[in-house]
């Protein structure tokens, strides 16, 4: 998959809090995406084809982060072309908490387990400030850091 700064963070994070748990960091399996609907059959045996060789390994994982919830359906179904059932053989984790403005999911239901909410109100407001001091001339020339704490949602 294409490299970018904000998908390599967060995958540093994970494997970070795992090391942290005492966890070995599992493998990643990045996968081309395609959002469109009519496309959703074709992404699940894509994703499926990723899958198998881990869920038929000696190691069968108990879980899959999806990059988004925008992704969960299409991995919940993937999931099932490989014999296992999302959320009782396998937990599907999303990103996000937008599962329910998803269209895909009436496709496949099956909610995640959780969701990461990054809490997009918040950042909003954090950059406005930033900007508005920005403006003002308050800041010093170097760029800028904020973090905003996400929320783990379950379902």
């Amino acid at each position: 998959g294409e490299t970018q700064p904000w998908r390599e963070r967060r995958r540093a994070g994970h494997e970070r809090a795992l090391r942290e748990a005492g966890c070995a960091p599992p493998p990643v399996a990045w996968v081309r995406w395609r959002h469109h609907l009519d496309d959703f059959d074709d992404l699940v045996l894509t994703i499926a084809g990723h899958l198998a060789p881990y869920l038929l390994g000696p190691e069968s994982p108990s879980a899959v982060l999806a990059l988004t919830d925008g992704h969960v359906p299409a991995i919940c179904a993937a999931l099932r072309r490989c014999g296992r059932e999302p959320g009782v053989d396998v937990q599907v984790v999303g990103y996000d908490a937008y599962w329910h403005e998803v269209p895909q999911r009436a496709r496949c239901a099956v909610p995640p387990a959780a969701s990461v909410d990054k809490d997009n109100a918040a950042l909003g407001a954090a950059m406005a400030a930033l900007l508005e001091e920005r403006i003002a001339g308050r800041l010093p020339a170097a760029p800028q850091l904020r973090m905003i704490a996400p929320r783990l949602i379950t379902t």
